[in-house]
């Protein structure tokens, strides 16, 4: 039981972090134009706003999902970034490079965008969400959520430790071009959560819980 509890608080602690950070890229960032929230260092690529936006969605649905046993309504937080970032990806293929940022007002660098790698974090995030509620929904082990999960962790795990966000640099995989600091550090906490999430056995929505 105390380890159930552990990870549940861990859990909470990683995802709310995540869910505060990209709420408040989004509003003191952009908005205030705080550089230090939306950038690790100048010259690097931003987290723009349609990434935080799917990041303050996934880690709500990390948060409820297993913190407070709200499995469909994380669910549908999912189904919405996942939305954002095929729908980002669409714009950037038929309209503007940019993405969604191409009709917000804020400034930003030529590489200033929602990166592929980005999409297929929060595809995968999404998958892994979706997954794990509709476990939690059939009464299963959620054996499938994981698969998504730690391919995530995997891919940002590497990419904190073996690429360098600096577009200058030899260390910069151009494959990884775009992503930011921020937002490879926020999906790898995410991807964590939700390796870790299941094992807390939190997912089931409270009012189709067993009453004790």
């Amino acid at each position: 039981m105390k380890t159930l509890v552990q990870i549940r608080t861990l859990v909470l602690v990683f995802g709310l972090a995540a869910l505060l950070f990209s709420v408040g890229s989004l509003v003191f960032g952009w908005h205030l134009d705080v550089q230090a929230l939306v950038r690790f260092r100048p010259g690097q690529p931003a987290m723009v706003p349609s990434t935080a936006l799917c990041i303050a969605l996934l880690a709500a649905a990390v948060v409820i999902g297993p913190g407070f046993g709200q499995a469909r309504m994380a669910k549908r937080l999912a189904v919405v970034a996942v939305v954002v970032a095929l729908g980002n990806l669409l714009i950037r293929t038929l309209v503007d490079d940019r993405g969604f940022e191409s009709l917000l007002p804020y400034s930003l660098d030529t590489f200033d965008k929602m990166s592929n790698i980005t999409i297929t974090g929060a595809v995968l995030a999404g998958i892994s969400v979706i997954q794990c509620a509709r476990d939690a929904e059939r009464d299963r082990a959620p054996d499938l959520a994981y698969y998504p999960s730690i391919a995530g962790l995997s891919l940002f795990g590497g990419l904190l430790l073996g690429h360098s966000f600096d577009p200058t640099s030899i260390r910069h995989l151009p494959q990884a071009s775009g992503l930011s600091f921020y937002t490879a550090l926020m999906f790898a906490a995410i991807f964590l959560c939700l390796i870790l999430a299941p094992q807390a056995g939190h997912w089931q929505d409270a009012s189709d819980a067993e009453p004790e």
